[in-house]
């Protein structure tokens, strides 16, 4: 979220049905990948796929995860990992994280799911999908609840 700005307005717009509603309902719990695709794409989201940030090294340099593993501060690197983060015209993003998920140190098993309401364009750089993009995050049953 842009610093300074506070979610509760946002918060209020998502409680009221006006912001990021595509989202409420939305369940993926067991789903593959492309299952979760297929019912996003179905419920008018767009898909864009973002190399997937792994936390800054010591120095303070942006990380990125690898495919099989590791990390590396090359951001144009070949093997770097993408999420895919869906969004819809409402608000609503979804973050679908890669499988196999644990390699990176989470114990998750298979790919995950985030939903959240991303700040209005007019309120984040041009084309950010980022995790600093979001507002707010919400629960599997539909609640906001802080990222």
């Amino acid at each position: 979220m842009v610093s300074g700005v506070s979610a509760a307005p946002f918060v209020e717009a998502f409680l009221a049905g006006r912001l990021g509603a595509s989202a409420r309902g939305l369940d993926l719990a067991g789903a593959t990948p492309t299952e979760a695709h297929d019912r996003l794409v179905a419920s008018g989201f767009h898909v864009v796929a973002v190399p997937w940030a792994a936390p800054t090294d010591r120095a303070g340099r942006q990380r990125w995860h690898l495919v099989g593993g590791g990390t590396t501060d090359v951001a144009s690197h070949p093997g770097i990992v993408s999420e895919l983060v869906y969004e819809h015209a409402d608000g609503a993003a979804v973050r679908i994280f890669p499988s196999p998920f644990r390699s990176f140190g989470s114990g998750i098993a298979g790919p995950a799911a985030r939903m959240s309401v991303i700040s209005p364009p007019d309120l984040r750089p041009a084309n950010d999908a980022s995790l600093d993009a979001e507002v707010f995050a919400i629960t599997r049953t539909g609640e906001p609840v802080p990222k």
